[in-house]
């Protein structure tokens, strides 16, 4: 991770920037007769939370409105720092702390400070208990009695914490820092990487923010970089807005092209739904001809057969009236006169019944034959 430290341009003489710290107020230093190491930290959010009510300097430092929060301690002095929006509402701060511990500082905005979009707010506390640090020495991870060593920051804002002590004390350094600076001297070889940040874009960045070598001359006067805080700020928001562009751009465009996917679907579906309902409108139009035809297919071929049955059987009642009832007639005449020609005079009378019931018996028959072929038919 690279640290860049730059200086302020009020007070150059006073005051550095150092990338991933901020401002940090040289007056607490014995520069340049002494060298300084300082690591930076990361904190997570109970640690953050634990050391604001410790301190009695609490507020939504996760809020959109809190630009930048951070609390100073050196020995058992301190300070705390807030920048929240010029539009900010106090619910939407909701910042708290302790008027016995703290004192507001009072200071009127000039030059660029009355332009920013933001209000700087510092509050000083003279002197800290030891139970109070205590607490934050148990969350920063390093000793009580070595506290006194340390220049000590919370970021409330970053969940980052940086520690400065002389670099005799290294030893006294807890483990995991993922930032290392120096002062007086120079930086550590490294650049800074901010987060989303487009690797072809760093050597660009590394030439417009330029690593600062705090140095003592013959003179002792130190050298600074031309950089100012409030370009650095102007290059960082830049580079913010840029970034939320391009995301906000590449989201509207996957947007849109969601949006249309989803419409052609739709309309796909649509239509496959109407084709198959046209398809099954078709078939059920189909099946009901079909089924039409062959019902009045039969019921033809069953009245056809019918009327041509019914026929036959007239034909066949006409050809018993015409043939068969005649010729039984005739018949019957000549048997009744075959029996009176080969009969004696006395038995002629017993003689009769018999061809007569013989006869009617044959034309019942026939009559029977003819009534059952008409009930067959008609069924």
């Amino acid at each position: 991770m690279a640290v860049q430290i730059q200086p302020n341009p009020v007070a150059i003489a006073s005051e550095v920037f150092v990338a991933e710290f901020g401002v940090l107020d040289l007056q607490f230093f014995e520069l340049p007769n002494k060298r300084y190491l300082g690591r930076i930290y990361r904190l997570n959010a109970e640690s953050v939370k634990a050391i604001s009510e410790a301190v009695s300097f609490t507020a939504k430092f996760e809020s959109s409105f809190i630009r930048g929060a951070y609390f100073d301690a050196f020995k058992s002095g301190g300070s705390a720092v807030i920048e929240v929006a010029r539009n900010a509402k106090p619910t939407d701060v909701a910042l708290r702390y302790s008027a016995d511990r703290f004192s507001a500082l009072e200071k009127n905005a000039k030059g660029n400070d009355s332009l920013r979009p933001w209000l700087r707010s510092t509050y000083l506390v003279k002197s800290l208990p030891a139970k109070v640090l205590a607490a934050v020495c148990d969350q920063l991870k390093i000793r009580f009695e070595d506290q006194d060593l340390f220049y000590i920051r919370v970021n409330f804002k970053d969940l980052t914490y940086a520690l400065i002590a002389e670099d005799r004390q290294s030893d006294k350094f807890p483990i995991g820092a993922f930032s290392t600076f120096q002062l007086p001297g120079e930086s550590i070889n490294t650049i800074a990487v901010l987060p989303f940040e487009d690797k072809e874009s760093i050597p660009e960045k590394v030439n417009k923010v330029k690593t600062v070598e705090l140095e003592t001359t013959s003179s002792s006067s130190t050298k600074y970089a031309t950089y100012s805080r409030s370009e650095v700020d102007q290059l960082l928001k830049q580079q913010l807005e840029q970034m939320n562009a391009t995301v906000q751009a590449r989201i509207s465009g996957q947007k849109k092209e969601l949006q249309d996917a989803l419409k052609l679907q739709e309309k796909n579906v649509q239509k496959i739904a109407d084709e198959l309902h046209v398809y099954s409108e078709t078939i059920k139009k189909n099946l009901d001809q079909v089924q039409t035809a062959k019902e009045s297919s039969v019921a033809g071929s069953v009245a056809q057969m019918k009327n041509d049955l019914t026929n036959q059987i007239d034909q066949f009642k006409t050809y018993l009236n015409k043939s068969v009832m005649p010729s039984m007639k005739t018949l019957e005449d000549r048997v009744l006169a075959i029996v009176k020609a080969n009969q004696p005079e006395q038995n002629t009378q017993p003689a009769k019944a018999n061809p007569a019931g013989l006869t009617l018996a044959l034309i019942a028959l026939v009559i029977a034959l003819a009534d059952l072929a008409l009930l067959l038919g008609k069924h």
